[in-house]
């Protein structure tokens, strides 16, 4: 799916108050009818053109409680998953070992695989 750019957006509420259709402003721009349609519905319903906020499940994790961990890791304070998870834990962030497994991945911290074993990462 293609997202719109703010300048899109602009653009196509800048034709809009002009007077011109949606079948205009689509065959001007290249953007699709229902693409324009639905941007000025957005405009017109909750007086905005940024991204609406999407339902789904809020992250168990946030950024601030992994801020330390690196440090912690380069320190060799931290040599396991399993090390991570309770010091989380002891943060009062109570989490699963395959989530903080998932946001160690993703900090590209050094690779740690088991509960007990560190491992150095590949070079």
């Amino acid at each position: 799916r293609h997202h719109l750019s703010a300048a899109e957006r602009a653009q196509i509420c800048s034709l809009a108050s002009t007077g011109a259709t949606t079948h205009a402003i689509s065959s001007e721009t290249g953007i699709p009818v229902r693409t324009v349609q639905y941007t000025l519905k957005r405009l017109r319903e909750h007086g905005t053109l940024d991204d609406l906020p999407r339902s789904g499940r809020p992250p168990k994790l946030k950024a601030k409680d992994l801020r330390d961990v690196p440090q912690l890791l380069k320190r060799g304070h931290l040599l396991t998953v399993r090390d991570v998870q309770e010091h989380l834990h002891t943060a009062g962030v109570d989490v699963d070992y395959s989530t903080v497994l998932r946001h160690l991945k993703d900090l590209k911290t050094p690779r740690l695989t088991g509960p007990n074993t560190p491992q150095t990462p590949n070079t």
